[in-house]
């Protein structure tokens, strides 16, 4: 039995697509849309993305992926910098 992407997930796929070309979503709308910050959203999309669903790869071209997974290695190392350098 073939299992799809929960809509959480499908969800913040489409959130980070639609915010691709301008860096990413706002931290404050991330925690507004989802309950979590910003780190933990790009930390999760990215497990989602390597993650071996086909539900994934349908969504979305490779290059595309591509393009989002260094997005979110982008964006949680900016919060774990951060948070050292604190």
């Amino acid at each position: 039995m073939r299992r799809d992407i929960g809509d959480n997930s499908r969800e913040m796929i489409e959130f980070a697509c639609r915010w691709l070309p301008y860096g990413g979503g706002p931290d404050e709308e991330i925690l507004v849309t989802f309950g979590m910050p910003a780190y933990q959203f790009y930390d999760r999309l990215a497990r989602i993305l390597d993650g071996d669903d086909p539900s994934v790869t349908e969504m979305l071209t490779e290059p595309h992926a591509t393009t989002l997974r260094a997005l979110c290695r982008t964006r949680s190392r900016t919060r774990r910098t951060q948070s050292v350098g604190q």
